[in-house]
C-alpha cells in the first residue's frame, strides 16, 4: 500500500507539472459589437486603410452582398451591384482589395464583380468556366490570381490583368484538391489552403506544388515571409 501511495503522489506531481508546462497566456480583448445592414452570412472582410474597407457575402443562390465602410468599420453601407436576370443570385465568398480602391469580389457560379474606383462603380463579369470561386489574391497592383473548387476533389487556379481589362479566360489549371484561400507574400510567393493540402508557388503561380500540410480542411493561412507562416484547418 505505501507502494501504491508514493506512486501515485509522483503521478500527480507529473500531471501538474505538465499542465504547469503547457499553461498559455491568456489575452484580454476589447470587443464591440457593430449593427450590420445586411442579415445575409458574410464571408470575407479586407480593410485597405485604417478607416475605408470592405465585406463580402450573401446566401447561394439568393443574393450577392457586398459593403463598406468609411469610418474603420463604425458603420457600414450596402454597396449596389449590376441587375440582370443572371446576376446577385449566388453568394460572395473572395474578396481582394488595393490602397488604390481596386477591388475584386467573386462567388459560386463563376461571378465576379470589379471595380477600380473603391467600389463607386462595379463592373460584372461571368467566368465562362462557371466556377465556384472560394480565393482571391492580387499578386501586383496589375494581376490577381483567383482559387476555387469545382468538387472537394477538383481545385482550379486563373489569373487575370489589369491590362486585359479583368477578363478571363478559358484556360483553366486543374488540381486534386477543392481549394478555399489564396494568399500572396510577395509577387513571386504564394499559398492556397485547400481539402487535404496547401500548395505553393514560387514563380508567380505558374507552378503549384504541395507542401507538407496535409490530411486536413484548410481553410486559411497567414505568412509574414515566404517560409514562415500560419494556417488554420478544421
Amino acid at each position: 500500500m505505501d507502494c501504491f501511495i508514493k506512486n501515485k503522489d509522483i503521478f500527480l506531481i507529473v500531471i501538474l507539472f505538465f499542465f504547469c508546462g503547457c499553461k498559455k497566456e491568456k489575452l484580454n480583448v476589447l470587443q464591440t459589437e457593430i449593427s450590420s445592414p445586411t442579415s445575409y452570412q458574410l464571408s470575407q472582410i479586407k480593410f485597405i486603410t485604417p478607416l475605408i474597407g470592405f465585406a463580402c457575402g450573401g446566401q447561394q443562390f439568393e443574393k450577392c452582398e457586398l459593403l463598406r465602410t468609411m469610418d474603420g468599420g463604425e458603420s457600414w453601407q450596402v454597396i449596389v451591384l449590376p441587375q440582370g436576370p443572371d446576376i446577385g443570385h449566388t453568394q460572395l465568398y473572395a474578396l481582394d482589395a488595393l490602397p488604390n480602391g481596386t477591388l475584386h469580389v467573386a462567388g459560386d457560379g463563376g461571378v465576379t464583380f470589379y471595380s477600380n474606383d473603391t467600389a463607386r462603380t462595379m463592373v460584372y463579369q461571368q467566368d465562362p468556366y462557371y466556377g465556384h470561386w472560394r480565393g482571391i489574391a492580387f499578386r501586383t497592383p496589375n494581376e490577381a490570381v483567383l482559387c476555387g473548387r469545382e468538387n472537394l476533389g477538383k481545385g482550379f487556379v486563373i489569373d487575370i490583368k489589369r491590362t486585359e481589362n479583368w477578363n478571363y479566360k478559358f484556360a483553366t489549371n486543374f488540381y486534386s484538391f477543392g481549394m478555399y484561400h489564396i494568399i500572396f507574400v510577395d509577387s513571386v510567393n504564394g499559398f492556397i489552403a485547400g481539402l487535404g493540402a496547401i500548395s505553393k508557388t514560387n514563380d508567380g503561380g505558374k507552378t503549384w506544388n504541395f507542401t507538407t500540410a496535409k490530411n486536413d480542411f484548410f481553410t486559411a493561412t497567414q505568412w509574414f515571409s515566404a517560409t514562415d507562416g500560419v494556417a488554420v484547418a478544421w
